[in-house]
This record gives C-alpha cells, structure tokens and sequence, in this order.
C-alpha cells in the first residue's frame, strides 16, 4: 500500500508518503519532502524560517526527510536540530 499526501503550511509545500509492504505486511516508511525555498523573499530570516519548518516536519516523525532549496544558513540549523539523525 502506498499513500501520499500534500499540504500547504506557512508557505512551504510538505509531501509525505508512507509506504507498506507487501499485503499491508511489514514495516512502514514515512517520507518527508520539503521544498524551503531558501532563496525566497521572507519577512523572517532564513535560519528561523528553518527552525518553524523543522518544528512543524519533526512533528510528523519521518524516517527520511529530503529538504530541497537550502542555503547556509538553514543548512547550519538542520544540522544542529538533526544531529544524531
């Protein structure tokens, strides 16, 4: 079985899929795609821009997360904030 869905939060496009074997049998696998668009116009900085998307990402637990569009300073936040990952 497999199942995705899209949503729209903040300005930011989430897709989530989540994928079972075969016959609903074994594990799942929850997949997080986030476009962040670093490069946007933002009334917040980058780096706290990241640190809401990170919050509102982490909260749908995945087991990948995929973060397309990001520049330094976001890319410094997702690695302290994901650090053991």
């Amino acid at each position: 079985m497999d199942t995705q869905q899209h949503m729209r939060s903040r300005g930011m496009f989430v897709h989530v899929r989540r994928r079972r074997g075969a016959h609903g049998v074994g594990q799942e696998i929850n997949l997080v795609t986030v476009n962040v668009d670093g490069l946007g116009d933002y009334r917040t900085s980058p780096a706290d821009r990241m640190e809401s998307i990170l919050d509102e990402v982490l909260a749908l637990e995945p087991d990948f997360l995929l973060l397309q569009e990001v520049v330094a300073d976001m890319y410094a936040v997702a690695r302290r904030r994901l650090r053991g990952w």
